[in-house]
């Protein structure tokens, strides 16, 4: 049993690997300036995890193999602490692996979430509801008028709660339903 259990695993590890190569669900073309950075980020994170994985696997099938039972009556064999060393060493290595993509990670997430927007960049405000989000552009004036919650009301349309009556500034607001840049 323990032999066709590491043909199997060998057959679905194969797979995973083809599956992986044919880039049948690849990821869709980029939109922004940061996507070719997430893209190669996203790459190096499946290649490390793709050969940890196929080493695991291979491991796996390769134990599952020598150590078949035979019918011979062999006793098994127990590791004298139990498999605390075997699942000490997996922790080991995940977390070696967590720790090496973060600090790969690292630079694209702070050229993306720390590096503050370049002065040429279209400001957008976006509110989110159950369903639905609802876009705000400043208008010909370049400058967004203030959100009043109070005055925030689904059914005449105004999401942001503007004053436009006692806002110059509201006024001019763009609000759509969809993102157009």
């Amino acid at each position: 049993m323990g032999k066709l259990f590491a043909l199997v695993l060998t057959i679905f590890t194969l797979a995973s690997v083809g599956a992986f190569f044919t880039h049948a669900w690849w990821m869709p073309v980029d939109i922004s300036s940061d996507g070719p950075a997430i893209d190669r980020q996203i790459a190096d994170t499946m290649l490390v995890s793709g050969i940890l994985f196929v080493l695991a696997q291979a491991l796996l099938g390769i134990f599952a193999w020598k150590f078949a039972d035979t019918g011979d009556g062999r006793k098994i064999a127990l590791f004298p602490s139990g498999a605390i060393p075997m699942v000490a060493l997996a922790i080991i290595v995940v977390g070696a692996e967590i720790l090496a993509l973060t600090f790969m990670g690292s630079k694209v997430w702070a050229d993306i979430y720390m590096t503050p927007a370049a002065p040429s960049a279209l400001k957008i405000d976006v509110q989110a509801q159950q369903f639905a989000f609802h876009f705000r552009y400043a208008g010909p004036d370049g400058r967004f008028g203030a959100i009043h919650p109070e005055m925030m009301d689904d059914s005449s349309g105004n999401f942001f709660g503007l004053d436009p009556r006692n806002d110059l500034a509201a006024a001019d607001d763009i609000v759509a339903g969809s993102l157009v840049i």
